[in-house]
């Protein structure tokens, strides 16, 4: 069993964006690694080997076009104790992919996000509250890939690696 996600990777310019952005919120929990840094679009949680060729093979035939995000909010979610950078869906082609990953996911048995999708990238864990006086910056997500991550702790902390990734289509 492993631990897996599908995802969007930040150009490495956003990753510096996000990191000055981590920066400015030093106070506001951990910082989570800049390797890490991502736009989740399902977490699928513990998964089989048979699940993962099934997820696998699925993917393919996902509605994957290019979309465009923009995530400009500086929020704080209490429950998780997570400081994220977070915006809205506006982009059917991002409201699709998210509707027909999550009908994979349940179709192959995986978890189930109790959320509605909500685009952010996590700054820092274990946050106490929303820092004052900090103004996010405004960062375009248009990626050209959809990733496939490993969530696994090799012994030195937590890592996202890609194990496979589709790219995404114009129009």
């Amino acid at each position: 069993m492993r631990r897996l996600f599908l995802g969007f990777a930040p150009t490495p310019a956003q990753v510096v964006q996000l990191s000055a952005l981590q920066r400015d919120c030093q106070s506001s929990g951990q910082p989570v690694n800049q390797a890490n840094l991502h736009m989740t679009l399902v977490f699928l949680g513990m998964v089989s080997q048979e699940q993962e060729q099934q997820l696998r093979d699925a993917v393919a035939g996902l509605p994957r076009c290019r979309f465009s995000v923009t995530l400009d909010q500086l929020v704080y979610w209490q429950g998780a104790k997570v400081l994220c950078l977070s915006g809205t869906v506006m982009d059917p082609a991002l409201k699709q992919l998210a509707h027909c990953a999550g009908q994979l996911a349940a179709r192959l048995g995986l978890h189930q996000s109790e959320h509605p999708f909500t685009p952010h990238i996590t700054l820092s864990r274990k946050a106490k509250s929303l820092p004052a006086k900090v103004v996010p910056p405004s960062i375009s997500l248009q990626p050209d890939s959809l990733h496939l991550y490993l969530s696994h702790n090799p012994g030195d902390g937590v890592r996202y690696d890609i194990i496979q990734s589709w790219p995404l289509r114009s129009g």
